[in-house]
């Protein structure tokens, strides 16, 4: 499984942690962030891998149940255009529900940070493993991410 950059390869994916692939976010910063790798080869046991970070305020969380029910990863492939997504939520899994007070006084300074590092192929049911150019991005209410081209190319 070759990834460029390679340091990609060295991620635990399907996990919930920070790794030395997490984009960088400013402590003042609220969204949504995405990292790939600009190349990976395709294969039977190939990983198309995104880590991403979010940070949010409290009152923003409070508009949903849970962030991982909530934000959505979306890859289109660049030739068809042809759109996959998923949430963060595990298949078999209930999202735990996020919330804070609304009377608490300190909400406005409630800053809620989480990491996520998926291999897509794993999370998106239908996408192929084969040679294409994805283009991916995640969502949640009215925050978009970067957008970052992943190349599969053959092996």
């Amino acid at each position: 499984m070759a990834m460029t950059p390679s340091r990609f390869e060295r991620v635990r994916w399907n996990t919930f942690e920070e790794n030395a692939c997490s984009p960088p976010m400013a402590e003042s910063a609220r969204g949504l962030a995405l990292a790939a790798p600009t190349r990976v080869t395709a294969g039977p046991d190939a990983m198309l891998p995104i880590a991403g970070v979010y940070q949010v305020g409290a009152r923003f969380l409070n508009r949903f149940h849970s962030l991982r029910n909530e934000i959505t990863v979306v890859a289109v492939d660049a030739a068809t255009h042809a759109p996959c997504s998923t949430n963060l939520l595990e298949e078999g899994f209930d999202a735990a529900p996020s919330g804070f007070d609304p009377a608490d006084p300190d909400l406005d300074n409630i800053l809620v940070t989480g990491y996520f590092n998926l291999d897509l192929y794993h999370w998106m049911d239908g996408l192929p493993r084969a040679p294409a150019r994805y283009h991916v991005f995640a969502t949640v209410g009215d925050i978009v991410s970067n957008v970052v081209t992943i190349e599969v190319s053959a092996s």
